[in-house]
């Protein structure tokens, strides 16, 4: 089978041995996700579910950023949309969170047969770092920075935190909210390995290959059968719970104030709050 279309927000790519690529592909927004964006992203994942051919994926980003989360345009049209309005604030998270195409995407990452590989650098924040988090492998440059900007309270653990670095540093992530480097990441457990830059794509490529050396059925027997502990452990219902209190959370006044900046028109303002949460001049700040 075969998939390989020109597709406007994402690249695809399938390469001998059963290996696909998908690349996003906004640079000039740092692989921002938005809806379209999204669902090209669902269909490659649904193709390659159902491709008896395909076993490993790669997730990328284009450019010197992974993804740096949702579209803050999308989010001002969002805005204007419910007009503050908690009830239509409310249904519009909900389905975000558990009925739209983010969260099927999610579903798919963690629960088909192919192998997921996330190959992140520069900026990986907030539903771009839980993307990458999501998939079952994780290798990034040193200098990569994971960033929960607190856009919300709650925390959102589509990232598993507790579950791959545990709760001492989950709670110390969120509740000061800073980013962690690749090399960071890779000693507390939260990705698989960090590389310098310069030697990611051949790292990410040399384990693409040795996966592939693999049965299909024998790699998603290993992945379900792993899966199914940390569902016993009752993840799907934590990461539920926590969407639900992330949702809250958007009814709040800080939320409120930020969204109202969004429907002024003042993207490149909330930009800058946001960005400025994740630089090492503000990490390192000792007030």
């Amino acid at each position: 089978m075969s998939l390989e279309q020109n597709y406007k927000y994402i690249n695809f790519k399938q390469r001998e041995g059963g290996i696909g690529i998908i690349t996003l592909n906004r640079p000039e927004k740092r692989n921002a996700l938005m809806e379209p964006m999204v669902e090209e992203i669902r269909a490659v994942l649904e193709f390659m579910e159902h491709d008896p051919s395909s076993k490993v994926l790669i997730l990328k980003g284009a450019g010197p950023s992974f993804c740096s989360g949702w579209d803050l345009d999308t989010q001002q049209k969002e805005a204007e949309e419910t007009q503050l309005d908690a009830s239509k604030m409310m249904f519009q998270e909900l389905e975000t969170q558990f009925y739209g195409t983010l969260a099927k995407v999610q579903q798919l990452l963690w629960e088909s047969p192919v192998v997921s590989i996330a190959q992140v650098q520069g900026y990986a924040i907030e539903s771009g770092m839980a993307l990458a988090l999501k998939c079952d492998l994780v290798f990034a440059a040193e200098d990569a920075r994971f960033f929960w900007r607190p856009v919300g309270g709650a925390g959102m653990l589509w990232h598993l935190w507790p579950w791959t670095i545990g709760l001492r540093k989950t709670k110390e992530i969120l509740f000061e909210g800073n980013y962690v480097t690749g090399k960071e990441a890779e000693e507390m457990g939260m990705i698989n390995k960090s590389v310098p830059l310069e030697a990611l794509e051949d790292e990410v490529n040399s384990r693409a290959n040795r996966i592939t050396k693999k049965p299909r059925e024998f790699l998603y027997l290993d992945k379900v059968s792993v899966n199914t502990a940390f569902e016993a452990m009752g993840i799907h219902e934590v990461c539920k719970g926590s969407a639900i209190a992330h949702i809250l959370s958007h009814l709040t006044v800080p939320s409120i104030d930020l969204r109202q900046k969004l429907m002024k028109g003042t993207k490149e303002q909330v930009r800058e709050d946001l960005d400025r949460r994740a630089s090492p001049f503000n990490r390192d700040k000792n007030d």
